[in-house]
């Protein structure tokens, strides 16, 4: 059988160990169970060509064979459409006609979810906001290359809270602190989030993040 870096590394996707090296900390995370899952999303498909596009989207779909995976970004990736592979055209970063659309598509909770778009802290933040409490209970929410968060560039609404700091919070207090997300978000998360891990495979160069959503809420729900 196949582990996660073969299957990472025979489609190309950056996640693999010749690039990011995230495969081994998902597979830890994501194989107990992973024939259960049913719907899987990735936000950001990449690539230009049949051959070379949707690298990661194929991957889940060998990885995850009973799910159905959903791509989405801002240019059209139909190409890419089979019974198991669904790609959608939506903006990460708004809600109405976008965010929503996305869960409209899909009709129903998602297993895992993995932020690898724009990278935009107003993005992932948004898109963080909005989408996990569509997640599925013990489901994981990634989002991938954190690093951005250092880069001016990626932080063009000059927050305060970047992506990696809004999650170092979240893992040592619990509290969502957010330029981006609603304060009925924010309550949301911090009552159903059970972990928030991040790992920084290389520092300032390969870093992400898993958060996982509790399987039950805790007595005083």
């Amino acid at each position: 059988m196949k582990i996660l870096d073969d299957i990472f590394c025979s489609y190309g996707t950056d996640k693999s160990s010749k690039v990011h090296n995230f495969s081994d900390v998902y597979h830890v995370a994501l194989n107990p169970g992973r024939h259960e899952v049913k719907a899987v999303l990735e936000i950001g498909i990449f690539g230009s060509t049949p051959d070379n596009a949707g690298a990661s989207l194929k991957s889940w779909a060998e990885y995850f064979p009973n799910a159905v995976i959903y791509g989405v970004d801002l240019f059209n990736y139909s190409f890419l459409n089979t019974d198991r592979i669904k790609t959608i055209v939506a903006d990460q970063g708004l809600i109405p006609g976008n965010l929503d659309h996305i869960i409209e598509e899909i009709g129903g909770e998602i297993d895992l979810i993995i932020d690898d778009g724009s990278h935009m802290m107003h993005h992932q933040q948004t898109s963080f906001g909005y989408l996990f409490k569509y997640l599925k209970s013990g489901g994981y929410y990634i989002i991938e290359d954190l690093q951005t968060s250092y880069h001016e560039i990626c932080n063009p609404t000059k927050t305060e809270y970047n992506t990696v700091l809004m999650l170092e919070i979240l893992r040592h207090s619990g509290i969502v602190l957010s330029d981006y997300i609603t304060d009925a978000d924010k309550q949301y998360i911090q009552r159903f989030v059970d972990s928030c891990e991040i790992h920084k495979i290389t520092p300032f160069a390969s870093e992400t993040s898993l958060i996982r959503k509790r399987s039950v809420l805790p007595r005083n729900g």
